[in-house]
């Protein structure tokens, strides 16, 4: 099993004004965050902006993340994920590729349909077959293929799907914390289980017993801060944990995540810190006017409040 601990990063594509992948900005993103303290990446179906590039984009995308990354340190885990519509066997392919180049996880979706708890099982044990390295399930909310509402991964199917061999992680994005302890239970010493969404104010109502990881939010834009707040709990300075997180997360979560949306809003966010254009290719858009200098001034308070506390920012 591939033992996830602590701040998980995830990566946002930059783009260049002719919309091409800005490689030099990317770089210079990952070689930040790394000597800020981030030894987990993880290239992902949406924050990645996987829906805005072609399959051949994501796997060149991929396969220089990896190469980069495994270059600047071995010891580096790289998570990356295969396309977000496409068959079990370009999965295979692409996550084959990707193990073959060092990556320690490839992050699988389940994009189709869901009928069956057999219909989950095969396409995943298809791609872990002759890969050569850990498979993490990008695990939300899957489309019934019976009509109705989306519907939670059945915990029958998740008791199943553990028990691949390759299956190291879970992504674990219901954001349904009754759902999120059940499922700790079912993964518990099979597979290093993932948080997502409500950031570290919800991680630490898991903790690391529970959730022995989180995606970032707000920290892929500071990777310092959840470095320092990973630090401070595992020293079980837990008061000093949550305030440092309470001012900036109730901004950040509160006054503009939950009016724009995350991926709008990081975006602000990475571009005010200088690793990216404020460009999207759509159907993405970017914040502009009012909502862009509301979100702007949030940013500012944040920064402030870093800096009061002795976290790294950085200003170009």
């Amino acid at each position: 099993m591939k033992n996830l601990n602590g701040p998980v990063f995830s990566i946002v594509t930059p783009f260049k004004n002719d919309l091409s992948i800005d490689y030099q900005q990317l770089f210079e993103y990952l070689d930040y965050a790394y000597s800020c303290g981030a030894r987990q990446f993880y290239s992902m179906a949406y924050n990645t902006r996987y829906a805005q590039l072609t399959h051949n984009e994501i796997l060149i995308l991929n396969s220089s993340i990896i190469r980069h990354l495994k270059k600047t340190d071995q010891n580096i885990t790289v998570i990356v994920g295969d396309p977000i519509a496409c068959s079990t066997k370009e999965s295979h392919s692409a996550a084959k590729t990707y193990c073959d180049l060092g990556a320690d996880l490839v992050s699988i979706l389940f994009s189709e349909r869901y009928y069956s708890d057999s219909q989950v099982l095969e396409h995943y044990s298809e791609i872990a077959e002759g890969l050569g390295c850990g498979i993490l399930v990008h695990e939300m909310p899957l489309q019934c293929g019976l009509g109705g509402p989306e519907k939670m991964w059945p915990l029958s199917l998740m008791k199943e799907i553990v028990n691949i061999s390759e299956i190291q992680a879970i992504k674990e994005d219901a954001k349904n914390d009754e759902y999120t302890q059940s499922l700790a239970k079912i993964v518990r010493g099979k597979a290093s289980l993932i948080l997502s969404g409500g950031g570290k104010r919800r991680w630490l109502d898991f903790g690391s017993e529970v959730c022995p990881a989180w995606l970032n939010g707000l920290g892929v834009a500071y990777p310092s801060y959840p470095i320092k707040f990973w630090e401070l709990y595992r020293e079980g300075h837990l008061d000093a944990a949550k305030q440092l997180i309470s001012n900036v997360e109730e901004i950040f979560f509160d006054k503009c995540v939950s009016k724009y949306g995350w991926h709008l809003c990081i975006r602000v966010a990475l571009h005010l810190q200088g690793f990216c254009n404020l460009i999207e290719r759509k159907p993405l858009n970017c914040l502009q006017n009012k909502e862009l200098e509301e979100v702007s001034l949030n940013l500012s308070e944040i920064n402030n409040s870093f800096e009061k506390n002795n976290i790294k920012t950085i200003k170009r």
